[in-house]
C-alpha cells in the first residue's frame, strides 16, 4: 500500500526502512475514507534491449531524447475495480516504466538481477482489501505492513533460487559489514561514455562492505552531485534504490563541456535503522518548565507525550494544534500548574541526548561510511548540441516530482525542471505582489525568506509566525504564542476578501527530536486548519518549503539533526498534504547542488532563489515562455 499511494520518482525511491510510517498515517485518521491508486504515465517510447540487470527509465517527457525518464501522476480509484477496467478508464495507464537494459558489467554483475519496480505494488491495496479485511476493524499496532511491504518490494528486486543441498544450513560469510565508500564501485551504465548536452546521464552504484562482500541490502542514503565549478554549472542526481545494494543515479546533461560527478554515502542503512528506532521513542528529550510569579522562580522536569499514562502532572494540551500531544511537567513544589512562564530544551540538551545513545553504537560512525565513495568523481565530456528545455506545466499544487528538480546555470541562477518558472524582474514582481499579503510560519529559515522580501524586495504587508514546540536556543513562552493551526484560524474570510493571501510554512528544522506519532499528529491537525483555510478564502496560495540538506559536520549532530530525518519528515509532508491543493517548494536539490557549503541557513544566492520559484507558485500566470 505504501508503494501504491506514495511512490513517486523521488530521492532514494521513498524507501521506508523498517517502520511502515504510513500505518502511523491511517492509525490517526482512521475516520477518513480509504482510496487508493494508481500510477498514470504519458507519452512513453520504448528503447531497450532485454536484460538481467539495471533496469533503464524511459518516457518522451524530455523532447530531444528517447532515453527520458517519466513523472509520475497520481489518479484516485474509489471503488475496487479489475486492472483492466482501470486500464479501460484512464486510457491504458501504466506505472513506472523501468526496462531490461544490456550492461557490460565487471564482476558477474548480472548476477543481481533487479525488476521493474512497476511489478511491486500493483493492486496491493485490492490484493490486502480482499484477505485481509480485520485492517478495517482497527488501524492500531500495524507497523508491521510497513515491513511486510518494504521485504515485498525488496524480494521483488532479488534473484531467488531453489535450495539444492540437502543440508538445513549452508555456512555463510564470518563477516559482514555495513556499505564501504572505500569498496562500493559506480560506473556508467552499459559502460557509455558519450554524451551530448541535453542527454540523461545514467550511473549504477554497487555496494561492498569493507570485507569486499556485496551488499544484499539497500537503504543506504546516496546523494549525488554533478558539476564543473569553473563554470559554475551543477545539479544534483536521483538516487533510486533497488533494496537490493544496487542504486541508480539519474543525471541532467545541462551544459556542455567537463563534468565531475561525485557520490556520496551520508548515511549507511544500519544507521537509519537506528534514527528511526529512536524516532519511535516517547519522552526522547528532555525540557525544563520555568514556573515563577514575577519574584520566585522553580524549574521541574518536562516533556511532551502522545503515547503514556500519567498521574500528579502539570498537563498543556491544544487538540486544534498538537493534536493527541500534551506538554507534562512535574508539578512544582511552590507554584500552581497555571503559573508556567516557559519551557526549554536547547542545543546543549540535544548534544547530551546524543552522547548518551552514541556510547551503544559508537560502531556505526567507524571507518569512512560516511562520505565521498573512493571511486568518485567520475569524470565526462559532455558535447555541444541544440536541444529545447522540455515543456513544463505551470507551478502549481500536487505537481509530480521529476526524475531532475532542475540545475544551475551560474552561481546566481536556479533553472527550475518541476514547473515553469523564469528570473523576475523588479516590475513583474510588483505587478504580482500589487495585492497580495504574505504570511509566513516557521523556522528561521522561513525568516531569511521575509528578510529578503522585505529588503530586497520591498514588500512589506508581511506577518511571521513561529510554530512551537521547537527545540533550539529559544524559550517557549507559554501564553503568547500561536501554533500553525491558530495562525491559519485568524485569517478571516474578510481578510481574503481584499487581498491574495499567500501562507508559505515549514514544520521540519527544529523537530527531529520529536517521537513519530507526536510529528504525524501535528502534521494532521495542521492538515485540517489548512482545510478550514482554504474553505474561508479559496484564492489563497498555501505553500510547504521543504527542508535541505544541512551540515551534518560530526556525529553528534547526525544524531541529534539528521538529514535523513529531515528528508523523511519532507516525504510525510507530502503524503499528509497532498489532495487538498497544497503548494510544495520543493528545494532539497537546489540547495544540494549549489556550490556554497550546506548550512541550515543557506547563502544569498540560494535563498533569492526560492524566493524567485515563489513568485512562480504565487502567479503562475505571468510567468513568460
Amino acid at each position: 500500500m505504501f508503494i501504491t499511494k506514495y511512490l513517486s520518482v523521488r530521492l532514494f525511491v521513498g524507501f521506508i526502512i523498517g517502520f511502515g510510517t504510513d500505518r502511523l498515517f491511517t492509525e490517526l485518521t482512521g475516520h477518513m475514507e480509504e482510496t487508493n491508486y494508481v500510477m498514470r504515465r504519458v507519452n512513453v517510447s520504448h528503447i531497450a534491449s532485454e536484460h538481467h540487470g539495471i533496469r533503464k527509465v524511459i518516457t518522451s517527457n524530455f523532447p530531444n531524447n528517447s532515453e527520458t525518464v517519466t513523472s509520475v501522476a497520481y489518479t484516485r480509484v474509489d471503488a475496487e475495480v479489475p486492472n483492466e477496467e482501470i486500464n479501460a478508464q484512464m486510457g491504458n495507464p501504466i506505472s513506472l516504466d523501468i526496462k531490461d537494459a544490456k550492461t557490460e558489467n565487471p564482476a558477474d554483475r548480472n548476477s543481481r538481477p533487479v525488476p521493474s519496480p512497476e511489478k511491486f505494488g500493483q493492486n496491493i491495496a485490492k490484493k490486502h482489501e480482499l484477505m485481509f479485511p480485520y485492517d478495517k476493524y482497527t488501524r492500531f499496532g500495524l507497523e508491521w505492513k510497513g515491513v511486510l511491504e518494504e521485504y515485498e518490494y525488496v524480494y521483488s528486486h532479488l534473484k531467488i533460487e531453489e535450495k539444492k543441498s540437502s543440508v538445513p544450513f549452508i555456512l555463510g560469510k564470518e563477516k559482514f559489514w555495513m556499505s564501504s565508500t572505500d569498496k562500493s564501485r559506480a560506473y556508467f551504465y552499459e559502460n557509455e561514455q558519450h554524451f551530448k548536452k541535453g542527454d540523461h546521464i545514467h550511473v549504477v552504484v554497487e555496494t561492498y562492505d569493507k570485507y569486499d562482500n556485496r551488499r544484499n541490502k539497500g537503504g543506504d542514503m546516496f546523494q549525488a552531485v554533478m558539476s564543473n565549478t569553473q563554470l559554475l554549472k551543477s545539479t544534483a542526481g536521483r538516487v533510486y534504490d533497488y533494496g537490493n545494494g544496487t542504486y541508480s543515479i539519474y543525471f541532467y546533461a545541462a551544459w556542455s563541456g567537463d563534468a565531475y560527478i561525485s557520490v556520496y554515502l551520508l548515511f549507511t542503512r544500519e544507521l537509519i535503522l537506528h534514527f528511526n528506532n529512536q524516532r519511535l521513542k516517547e519522552q526522547r528529550v528532555p525540557w525544563t518548565g520555568h514556573f515563577g510569579d514575577g519574584v520566585k522562580t522553580e524549574t521541574t522536569a518536562c516533556s511532551l507525550l502522545r503515547e503514556g499514562v500519567w498521574a500528579d502532572k502539570c498537563t498543556y494540551g491544544n487538540e486544534n494544534s498538537l493534536g493527541g500531544t500534551v506538554f507534562i511537567c512535574d508539578k512544582p513544589k511552590s507554584f500552581s500548574c497555571q503559573q508556567l512562564v516557559n519551557a526549554t530544551s536547547g542545543i546543549a540538551v540535544l548534544v547530551q541526548v546524543a552522547e548518551q545513545e552514541k556510547q551503544n553504537i559508537a560502531y556505526l560512525f567507524k571507518g569512512k561510511e560516511q562520505t565521498r565513495l573512493t571511486c568518485t568523481p567520475l569524470a565526462i565530456k559532455i558535447a555541444d548540441s541544440s536541444f529545447k528545455l522540455p515543456s513544463l506545466p505551470p507551478c502549481g499544487p500536487d505537481l509530480p516530482i521529476p526524475i531532475y528538480d532542475g540545475y544551475w546555470s551560474d552561481n546566481k541562477t536556479y533553472v527550475s525542471l518541476v514547473c515553469k518558472s523564469q528570473q523576475w524582474t523588479p516590475v513583474q514582481i510588483r505587478k504580482c505582489l500589487s495585492n497580495v499579503a504574505i504570511r509566513l510560519c516557521g523556522d528561521s529559515t522561513i525568516g531569511q525568506i521575509r528578510q529578503r522580501l522585505d529588503w530586497v524586495h520591498n514588500h512589506t504587508d508581511i506577518i511571521t509566525g513561529n510554530g512551537f514546540f521547537s527545540v533550539g536556543p529559544r524559550p517557549v513562552y507559554f501564553w503568547n504564542f500561536t501554533f500553525e493551526s491558530e495562525f491559519l484560524d485568524n485569517i478571516t474570510k474578510e481578510n481574503c476578501a481584499s487581498k491574495k493571501y499567500v501562507v508559505m510554512m515549514n514544520i521540519m528544522f527544529h523537530y527531529a527530536s520529536w517521537s513519530l506519532r507526536s510529528y504525524i499528529d501535528r502534521l494532521f491537525v495542521t492538515k485540517f486548519a489548512v482545510q478550514r483555510f482554504l474553505k474561508r478564502c479559496p484564492t489563497a496560495v498555501v505553500i510547504f518549503k521543504s527542508a535541505h540538506a544541512r551540515d551534518n559536520v560530526n556525529e553528534l549532530q547526525s544524531l541529534h539533526s539528521s538529514n535523513w530525518v529531515f528528508y523523511d519528515m519532507d516525504r510525510m509532508i507530502r503524503s499528509v498534504f497532498s489532495g487538498i491543493g497544497v503548494h510544495f517548494l520543493g528545494v532539497w536539490d537546489m540547495c544540494l547542488s549549489h556550490f556554497s557549503k550546506p548550512d541550515v541557513h543557506m547563502s544569498q544566492y540560494v535563498i533569492e532563489q526560492e524566493i524567485q520559484l515563489m513568485f512562480s507558485y504565487i502567479c503562475p500566470e505571468l510567468v513568460e515562455g
